[in-house]
């Protein structure tokens, strides 16, 4: 759910929760763009800024409706457009990324053709999970 660069998504929900908090699988969040529902009469309509509150701190991010809203399609009735990534360049991704990127690439290269690919990869390279480990969610 981590996404590098910046990248424009689109969220598709058949039904809000009964608590109203929609969770948001996709990380760092850049910008919420737009919230869209469709009526009964199957017209988009744009909840406004006022109607919900959006949590950047949680992790993931979490997204509360605070107004009623009755979704007038089954089927991808709630649509949430949003900009998720680090930045808009390679320099925007932190230095641990980048740096286990290079040690994982560098580790492979290192025992290319040593180990079979049905057998790939067999191990990861020293020091790996102590660069991503702040950026590893851990579930219980």
């Amino acid at each position: 759910g981590r996404k590098l660069i910046s990248q424009t998504w689109r969220l598709y929900y058949d039904e809000l929760p009964p608590n109203n908090v929609l969770i948001i699988p996709l990380t760092p969040i850049l910008v919420l763009e737009a919230l869209r529902y469709y009526d009964q009469q199957g017209d988009a309509q744009v909840l406004p800024s006022e109607d919900y509150e959006f949590d950047l701190y949680s992790s993931p991010a979490r997204l509360w409706i605070k107004t009623a809203v009755v979704l007038g399609q089954k089927l991808n009735g709630f649509e949430i457009d949003l900009q998720v990534g680090f930045g808009a360049t390679g320099i925007d991704v932190p230095g641990d990324i980048i740096r286990a990127i290079l040690l994982t690439v560098s580790h492979w290269y290192e025992f290319r053709g040593a180990i079979r690919p049905a057998d790939q990869p067999l191990s990861n390279p020293s020091g790996l999970n102590k660069l991503l480990a702040p950026y590893i969610k851990v579930k219980l």
